[in-house]
């Protein structure tokens, strides 16, 4: 590089007034950028909120479309009536936000059980008579647990579901008299239309899980909770149970080992029978 003079280096100093005009511009685009980063900053947060807003919306719309519905199946109506249970566990069920829908007596149907997983029940209360061993003709005894349906029994009638072993004759003792209605089995459950999404199932009747082989058919089918007790158990106290099971679940959202616990010390034990208050999950 050629030599440069003193005079030659002191002419490429900038003068005063360029170095201030300079900076003046300098923090002029500063401050441009820092306005244009200051609007797109709030434009954002602007669009957060929105999102925020919109999506709270569709949260509530959804719940607002997406109400809980339980069902009441009561075909032990038909022999043991209890009112008051009915009308308990409606008040408790509507407390919760739930949309109730009762089946009572001989609308207990063997279509409605083909049916009910399909029925979008998100929790299911069954207080039917059961058993848990039938006799097929020839005397031999098939252990399971069958559930009693509100709907007399007619050789006629489902004749395909009592060949696949869907449903059987349910022997009931009435006034004396022996009446025969038809009962589900668990197979019935499995080969049912749809599928359960999650649904509690609550057993209010003897022998709900005497076994596991409904409870499975139910878990099996969708089902996230089946309750049920092992041996007999006798109807008032039952239904007592039920509805003090049914607030710590709904109403207290206590979790499900808590809500049993506290539902068995609150009524304390079954005055006529040794039984236990058991459930199966997924």
């Amino acid at each position: 590089m050629p030599y440069a003079s003193k005079k030659a280096i002191a002419s490429f100093k900038p003068s005063l007034l360029s170095i201030m005009l300079g900076k003046v511009m300098k923090i002029r685009k500063r401050n441009l950028s820092c306005l244009i980063k200051r609007h797109q900053l709030i434009a954002v947060i602007a669009l957060i909120l929105i999102t925020v807003a919109v999506i709270t919306f569709s949260q509530l719309t959804f719940l607002k479309e997406h109400k809980p519905r339980a069902a009441i199946i009561d075909s032990l109506y038909l022999l043991i009536p209890n009112e008051e249970f009915l009308l308990q566990t409606e008040q408790i069920l509507q407390e919760a936000g739930f949309e109730v829908r009762e089946f009572i007596g001989e609308n207990v149907t063997v279509r409605l059980f083909k049916e009910l997983p399909s029925m979008n029940f998100d929790l299911i209360i069954f207080r039917v008579h059961s058993a848990y061993v039938c006799f097929t003709e020839k005397g031999e005894a098939l252990v399971s647990v069958y559930f009693f349906t509100g709907e007399e029994f007619n050789a006629s009638k489902y004749v395909e579901e009592q060949l696949l072993g869907e449903v059987v004759i349910g022997w009931v003792k009435v006034n004396e008299e022996m009446k025969k209605f038809f009962a589900v089995t668990p197979r019935l459950i499995l080969n049912s239309k749809g599928s359960f999404d999650g649904t509690v199932i609550l057993v209010d009747s003897c022998y709900g899980l005497n076994n596991t082989y409904m409870a499975k058919a139910f878990i099996k089918k969708g089902a996230n909770i089946y309750i049920g007790w092992d041996r007999e158990v006798s109807f008032l106290y039952a239904d007592n149970v039920t509805l003090s099971l049914l607030k710590h679940l709904v109403i207290d959202h206590l979790k499900l080992e808590d809500a049993v616990n506290l539902t068995i010390q609150e009524c304390g034990k079954d005055p006529l029978y040794k039984n236990s208050l058991l459930y199966y999950t997924r």
